[in-house]
């Protein structure tokens, strides 16, 4: 039988009655099961932690309830049970529908992961690891900057992912590093996170009568941090919600990124090789992933061959040379061999221009 531990409230979705079958039934699943608010473990001693009052989405796989805690409550770990978990199932008894919070060494399939507990070499509780934390997959809760429940110079960044040009990162739920108060004046800083690496990381601002925030240039940023030069603690108030998952906030660079006169986003260049935008008539273009096209026109003699160098060989080699007659009715035009360096085009009839492509790296 579970007991109120911590004081809970136990909630059915829509405000149902807490033991109306057919509603928890119906609504089970439609709220994200997961802790969304609150929930943290502090070492207590050696072998106890003391978890924060939180709110969390739960289900036994049949029914689901909303339960909100009102106290803290201690738990007693060990290396062999470092997993805090909560666990609720239904029973249809007003008295009986607690949720517990358990110390398992493996957590079951329903089960809300809070933590795992980390120890010393000699068995010492020592912290909490949250990269397994029951997150609920919400957009409102997606990388969200919060504050912690201590009292410091950090923020929370809730769990989420990001997409960048090679993967997809996992980013656990985490403390930052600490801020740094400033001297005279207040400041802003970033929150962001490195999409090369998935690293959250703080970008300092400038102090000022009016301060403001860094450059987003670069950065996937969460939130603006205000710290003042008195700060020990970090409140909502101070955090700013910067974070836009519908698109990324991009500035032009101008350089290959630019605005046309409509405001519209153009391709301006991508490398100093490839210009789209603009052509002058150059024999050679590089393409981004390093592929090479060259391709110019040659007067042929008739029953004749002429050799084709180009004006900056290929630095590996031509892989694919073409040859078209300008004249379409004209028979017997070819390339008879090629190098990285150039081509040997043959008419085996009347002399005629042609137009020549060659593809390389």
């Amino acid at each position: 039988m579970a007991a109120n531990t911590g004081s809970q409230t136990v909630t059915i979705l829509y405000h149902s009655k807490v033991n109306n079958t057919l509603v928890n039934r119906r609504f089970v699943n439609i709220r994200e099961t997961g802790i969304y608010s609150g929930g943290y473990l502090s070492v207590v001693d050696n072998s106890h932690a003391s978890l924060s009052t939180l709110i969390c989405e739960i289900t036994d796989g049949t029914y689901q309830v909303k339960i909100t805690t009102g106290e803290a409550v201690v738990i007693a770990v060990a290396q062999a049970t470092p997993y805090v978990v909560l666990r609720w199932s239904y029973t249809g008894s007003e008295t009986d529908d607690y949720m517990s919070i358990l110390a398992v060494a493996t957590p079951a399939t329903n089960d809300l992961i809070v933590a795992e507990c980390t120890f010393t070499g000699g068995g010492n509780l020592q912290g909490a690891d949250y990269s397994e934390r029951s997150t609920p997959d919400t957009q409102d809760l997606f990388l969200k900057v919060e504050p912690t429940e201590d009292t410091e110079l950090r923020v929370r960044v809730r769990a989420g992912r990001i997409q960048n040009s090679i993967e997809t990162i996992t980013i656990p739920d985490q403390k930052t590093s600490l801020f740094t108060a400033p001297t005279t004046y207040s400041r802003i800083d970033l929150v962001y996170i490195n999409t090369t690496t998935g690293a959250v990381s703080i970008a300092q601002g400038t102090e000022g009568v009016t301060p403001v925030a860094p450059s987003y240039s670069g950065k996937l940023v969460l939130a603006e941090v205000t710290i003042t030069p008195t700060s020990t603690d970090i409140t909502s108030s101070m955090i700013t919600d910067v974070r836009n998952f519908v698109s990324r906030i991009m500035e032009p660079d101008n350089s290959t990124i630019a605005v046309n006169g409509s405001g519209k986003l153009i391709v301006n260049s991508i490398s100093s090789f490839f210009t789209p935008s603009v052509y002058a008539g150059e024999e050679s273009i590089t393409f981004p992933n390093g592929l090479i096209f060259k391709h110019g026109t040659v007067t042929i003699p008739a029953y004749g061959g002429v050799t084709v160098t180009f004006a900056i060989p290929f630095p590996t080699a031509c892989v694919s040379p073409s040859l078209t007659a300008k004249t379409v009715t004209l028979d017997g035009v070819g390339v008879s061999s090629y190098s990285n360096s150039g081509l040997i085009v043959n008419c085996s009839a009347t002399g005629t221009i042609a137009y020549w492509q060659a593809w390389g790296y």
